[in-house]
């Protein structure tokens, strides 16, 4: 189950499932992600008639690794953001993703 929202559960490669009926929600029935304005899958989520964005990454993050030290980012190890599962993802900081950026090649350098 999705952490703080039992409506939904979130499989180990960040696909999400809606468990509870809602307002023409299908209990049982797979959400689709979508990407707008990044790089990254989010869902809309809904707890008590609002809709929440969260990032596949970040759920499955939360819900199979946890965040015992309380770090503000998550990170792909393969540096692939389409890779949502568990075992390639990380909890940092933001020096440690900008440092990955570097690593990895992702860092986009274009400057307005």
């Amino acid at each position: 189950m999705v952490p703080h929202n039992k409506n939904y559960e979130v499989s180990e490669y960040g696909h999400v499932r809606r468990l509870a009926p809602g307002s023409g929600a299908i209990p049982g029935k797979l959400l689709k992600p979508y990407k707008t304005g990044g790089r990254y899958f989010k869902y809309d989520l809904q707890l008590n008639k609002y809709n929440n964005k969260q990032k596949a990454h970040r759920l499955v993050a939360l819900t199979f690794i946890g965040n015992p030290n309380l770090s503000p980012c998550v990170l792909h190890n393969d540096g692939n953001v389409d890779n949502c599962h568990y075992s390639n993802l990380r909890w940092g900081n933001q020096v440690d993703n900008y440092q990955d950026s570097l690593r990895h090649g992702t860092r986009n350098h274009k400057r307005i």
